[in-house]
């Protein structure tokens, strides 16, 4: 289960074993135990708490640099590129994007729980 969390400051990668009923925006409270994770760093959650409704931080516009640097790993991002495919995996729509002309890997663009259709592969040529 992937969560990921973020302030005004900085993002983090939280690791749980749990299925939290928690949605986009809201603020909580995390506990745990920090870690150095196998890329950036990590909190292995041992609690949260939902404080409220808050907003989403205002997504950082991402350069194709910024990106394969690995810098705004965990941090709520914003891309402009062309869509070139679309695969269903795992109950994620991973997005296939063309930036500034060079194909990065792939960008989860959500989860697709019982949208029906489990796997399977699209093409688009939009520019999103």
């Amino acid at each position: 289960r992937d969560l990921f969390v973020q302030d005004a400051s900085a993002g983090i990668y939280v690791s749980t074993e749990r299925t939290w009923k928690i949605r986009q925006g809201q603020y909580v409270e995390v506990t745990g135990i920090t870690g150095p994770g196998e890329f950036a760093p990590v909190v292995q959650e041992t609690g949260l708490r939902i404080l409220g409704q808050g907003r989403l931080p205002q997504a950082r516009k991402a350069s194709l640099e910024e990106l394969a640097s690995g810098s705004l790993d965990s941090l709520w991002v914003e891309v402009s590129g062309t869509v070139t495919s679309a695969v269903f995996e795992s109950n994620f729509l991973n997005l296939y994007l063309e930036v500034v002309s060079a194909p990065i890997g792939s960008a989860t663009a959500g989860n697709w729980r019982g949208a029906g259709e489990r796997s399977g592969r699209g093409t688009f040529d939009r520019t999103t």
